[in-house]
């Protein structure tokens, strides 16, 4: 899994100074949130 995050959030941005690398970085941090519900959701799944 770990791979996988690396896959996915490598484009994360750490030089906010412009517009455009912030909006990258919260349209990415975003999709963390959205994957993140998801394994939430499953381990609640699996633990019933």
């Amino acid at each position: 899994t770990g791979q996988i995050f690396k896959q996915t959030y490598s484009k994360f941005d750490t030089n906010s100074h412009n517009n455009d690398a912030l909006l990258k970085n919260y349209g990415l941090l975003y999709c963390f949130r959205k994957d993140m519900d998801k394994v939430e959701t499953f381990l609640r799944m699996v633990q019933c």
